[in-house]
């Protein structure tokens, strides 16, 4: 009986040493708990404190970031663009071919029917901000007049923003749009502010864009011009 009872104590205290031995998991480079948990002072093993934790990185310019599905008509899947804080993604605007009647001004850009151009009848801008911090920044976009028509005009119709990180996310509540459309001249119009208050992946998709040109400038053959989208982090 009594080699037993040595026996049952030898136990004991292996299982002692094995208990308050540092554990193997706390890494103090790569992990979020850099301090390995132990018994509370004074309790003669009868307490344990466990020591939790996370923490979270932004990406960095070389980060490579999933793809993300955007909502062009189709929706498209998309690469994001590297850095925490970019835009995505931005529609081309293909106002069509037409003939000259002497009295349309106003034309509504389209989908390309041949599949060449990613011009969409609801054209949008997509961007993400996965920075972390509350960062304040715009989205603004300016336009060259298209060639020879020096008097025409784009104008982007009332907008509608949406959360497209996916996982059934739809907080949009740190976004504002600054008016209820834009006409986009050779000066940055602001499109989007942000308090940068809730990291994701976000579209502003516009009701429709449309050129107007004066009767008097529509001069025949092909016209083109640019719009330029930047997102500017407030000082």
């Amino acid at each position: 009986m009594k080699k037993g009872l040595t026996l049952a104590s030898a136990a004991l205290t292996a299982l002692t040493l094995v208990a308050t031995a540092a554990p193997a998991f706390a890494d103090s480079t790569t992990g979020a708990v850099t301090t390995p948990g132990a018994t509370t002072s004074g309790t003669s093993g009868a307490s344990w404190t466990s020591n939790t934790g996370v923490n979270f990185t932004a990406p960095t310019p070389i980060t490579p970031l999933p793809p993300i599905t955007i909502p062009t008509e189709p929706p498209t899947t998309i690469t994001p663009q590297p850095g925490a804080l970019a835009l995505d993604y931005a529609s081309d605007f293909d106002f069509g071919v037409h003939q000259v009647d002497g009295k349309t001004t106003d034309f509504v850009a389209g989908t390309a029917t041949d599949g060449s151009s990613n011009s969409q009848a609801a054209p949008l801008v997509t961007w993400h901000d996965l920075d972390g911090t509350q960062t304040n920044y715009t989205i603004s976009a300016e336009a060259s007049a298209l060639s020879g028509l020096d008097s025409s005009t784009i104008t982007l119709g009332d907008a509608t923003f949406s959360n497209i990180s996916g996982n059934s996310a739809t907080d949009t509540s740190s976004l504002a749009d600054v008016a209820g459309s834009h006409t986009l001249t050779s000066q940055p119009q602001t499109l989007v502010s942000s308090t940068g208050a809730v990291s994701g992946y976000y579209a502003d998709k516009f009701a429709k864009a449309t050129l107007s040109v004066p009767v008097a400038d529509q001069a025949e053959g092909a016209h083109t011009g640019t719009i330029t989208w930047n997102l500017t982090v407030a000082p």
